[in-house]
């Protein structure tokens, strides 16, 4: 259910492929979870890629422009546009409607997959979280804010505030 990673290219319109967040028309590559949340599946065109950020329009909303922080994405801003777009919508509803409800909403919840969580709340930092194989996940929530999260067997078990 999960795309896959594209190539996008600046001109085309995509899918969001995972939920992030932005404010005042920028977000970060770290993923911080502040401000305005732009849902999985939205429609945006890729407008432009440099060696800094990636610059979206989103459909009925503003242009938002990304940050790559390679430092904590591990990855360059092409690779980095190419976790967060898809050619297609993600097919979030085969998961039935309340997680669907939740992924769509940015929610996490206890019993999610790992490809739920990334669909929900998006990459973790790299510098963190070495590898998405990992049992635990560390999120920002802002330069000084954490949550870790801890799956086992591929389920999210531990997650303050997580129900």
């Amino acid at each position: 259910m999960f795309p896959p990673e594209i190539d996008p290219q600046p001109g085309r319109t995509y899918f969001t492929r995972i939920n992030f967040w932005q404010e005042e028309g920028e977000s970060s590559g770290t993923n911080y979870m502040r401000g305005i949340l732009v849902p999985i599946n939205t429609k945006a065109e890729l407008v432009s890629i440099d060696k800094k950020y990636f610059t979206l329009r989103i459909e009925g909303g503003p242009l938002v422009k990304i940050r790559n922080e390679p430092d904590y994405t591990t990855v360059n801003t092409r690779k980095l546009a190419g976790r967060y777009l898809a050619d297609e919508a993600t097919k979030i509803e085969l998961y039935g409607e309340d997680t669907a409800s939740q992924i769509r909403n940015g929610n996490l919840r206890l019993g999610m997959t790992k490809d739920q969580v990334l669909l929900t709340r998006g990459y973790p930092p790299f510098h963190e979280t070495a590898s998405l194989e990992a049992d635990r996940w560390v999120f920002w929530s802002s330069r000084f804010v954490k949550r870790t999260l801890v799956f086992e067997n591929g389920i999210l078990t531990v997650g303050r505030g997580l129900y």
